[in-house]
């Protein structure tokens, strides 16, 4: 078993899923939902194990995976739920490392969600100077392709 079962709260439904890499898919949930979304916790566990909970909760599932925020089913995620590791304090920002309240301040200045800029590959053309103001790591760094190399320094003399 090398997964976890974990559970998401969104406007008062919860999700009962299963992921190998359930902050990641957390991440992914959040930039997709409606509304703002809270990781509530994973475990170890199985599809299997994912399966049980979903049957043991039936009465309450209002679509999918999807489940009405009972005080059982919130007292089920808080005693079965683990202590995930402690995140890191820097994130990697399309290569680069940047730190998390530099990730924060990007979305807030780009009015996009953090689990938005996450999902980047490279940061947008259009978004490159503001990120390079944010973080101070030069456009010709996050976009080389589109600002071409970083100009050479001179030699002192």
């Amino acid at each position: 078993m090398s997964g976890f079962v974990y559970a998401v709260e969104c406007a008062g439904r919860i999700k009962i899923g299963y992921s190998s890499y359930p902050e990641r898919r957390f991440t992914k949930l959040m930039a997709d939902a409606p509304f703002p979304s809270t990781l509530l916790g994973f475990w170890p566990g199985s599809r299997a194990d994912e399966m049980a909970v979903h049957k043991r909760f039936a009465s309450t599932r209002v679509h999918g995976e999807w489940f009405t925020a009972t005080d059982a089913l919130l007292a089920f995620v808080a005693d079965n739920r683990i202590e995930p590791p402690a995140r890191r304090s820097v994130v990697i920002l399309c290569g680069h490392e940047v730190t998390r309240g530099s990730q924060k301040a990007i979305a807030q200045a780009l009015g996009v969600t953090q689990g938005a800029i996450s999902q980047w590959t490279q940061v947008p053309a259009d978004r490159v100077i503001a990120v390079e103001q944010i973080t101070g790591i030069s456009r010709h760094d996050l976009r080389p392709d589109v600002f071409g190399p970083a100009p050479r320094r001179g030699k002192a003399a």
